[in-house]
């Protein structure tokens, strides 16, 4: 049986290495979250090495680049908001995006995303449904505390 940790990292590289722009190179945009359980799975030099130049968190400034983005984000309002301010008012802080939620995007959210400025630039979107910390080889948490009240 595969080791599930074994099994997210490999969801996550072929996701990562199914977003080929024309230039080869580009920049992985991700929250707090994502960045945490990419990272469990994943050191940094692991993702640079698949042709990503820059790691960046969708909270922070970020400068306006000619590389396309490939978004590894929690489906949220917030998060779908950036992606959107990050391709309005004449901005284009992309060469183009290619979003990956790592649980599903619910369909309003969906809907505000298609219907926004940001729409021409979309290149991917998928969901990975990898919402979860692999802590060892049959061992995950979905580290939700809420869970454990009514």
């Amino acid at each position: 049986m595969a080791s599930l940790i074994e099994q997210v990292r490999k969801r996550f590289l072929e996701a990562i290495q199914s977003v080929n722009p024309p230039g080869r190179w580009k920049v992985l945009v991700v929250d707090d979250h994502s960045k945490r359980l990419l990272s469990a799975v994943l050191k940094d030099n692991d993702v640079l090495q698949e042709n990503v130049t820059l790691i960046e968190s969708i909270n922070t400034h970020r400068g306006e680049q000619s590389l396309e983005a490939m978004y590894l984000l929690m489906p949220t309002t917030q998060n779908v908001n950036r992606i959107i301010d990050d391709f309005s008012q004449g901005r284009k802080r992309y060469g183009g995006a290619h979003l990956f939620f790592i649980d599903g995007l619910p369909e309003p959210l969906l809907n505000h995303l298609v219907n926004s400025p940001a729409e021409p630039h979309l290149r991917t979107l998928q969901d990975l449904y990898v919402n979860f910390a692999a802590l060892e080889h049959r061992i995950f948490s979905i580290r939700s505390p809420s869970f454990f009240f009514s």
